[in-house]
């Protein structure tokens, strides 16, 4: 009868923006019979399926956090540009970012300081702050930013709030401009009243 060990052979640790996951790849081998040798002599078929089935639950795993970490749908530069009219942009940048370097057709401003705020405001009240009629939670909305790091939050933010058609423009502003889209400058985000409550 052959006799096994088990032990790790393999630790991995992998980075998911800001998350880190550390596994562990456990195989069992076969101790070697009398005499033996060679690489070919430390495994058996039984040890074999345990690697296998070992790699297959890390590569599940992995693909699990990953889809965890990505979360929303996302959309392309190409997607957008010929879909510009059937969504509503909302670029998280603050307003003096969008001012200043300008911004994609047809979007507006919401800081993604105040996307929880806007979202308790009833109808009037947002549009008379940000300068557009307020989105449903079936609304196709598309959250863009600079470079796609403020958009993840934004979108978090909005699936919280209950808005289900959302998707996330990873390659936000800085591509939309690298790739020749349209842009207005200077930036025309809308500027609230400085009287109003500003509680966000």
């Amino acid at each position: 009868m052959e006799k096994y060990t088990t032990s790790t052979v393999h630790v991995f640790t992998v980075k998911f923006g800001c998350l880190k996951v550390t596994l562990g790849l456990w195989c069992c081998l076969a101790a070697p019979a009398e005499g033996s040798s060679g690489p070919g002599s430390w495994e058996s078929s039984a040890s074999a399926r345990v690697r296998h089935n070992n790699l297959a639950r890390w590569e599940t795993a992995v693909e699990n956090t990953g889809a965890m970490n990505r979360g929303h749908t996302e959309i392309t530069y190409d997607e957008l540009s010929n879909n510009l009219k059937d969504v509503t942009v909302i670029d998280v940048r603050n307003r003096i970012e969008m001012e200043q370097n300008g911004q994609i057709p047809g979007s507006h401003c919401i800081p993604v300081t105040e996307i929880k705020y806007a979202c308790t405001l009833d109808e009037n009240s947002f549009k008379n702050r940000y300068g557009f009629e307020k989105p449903g939670p079936d609304d196709p909305l598309v959250v863009c930013c600079k470079t796609g790091v403020r958009s993840k939050t934004a979108c978090d933010l909005l699936q919280a709030n209950g808005f289900k058609r959302h998707r996330i423009y990873r390659g936000s502003f800085s591509e939309w401009e690298e790739k020749g889209g349209e842009v207005i400058k200077p930036g025309q985000p809308v500027f609230y009243d400085s009287e109003e409550d500003d509680s966000s």
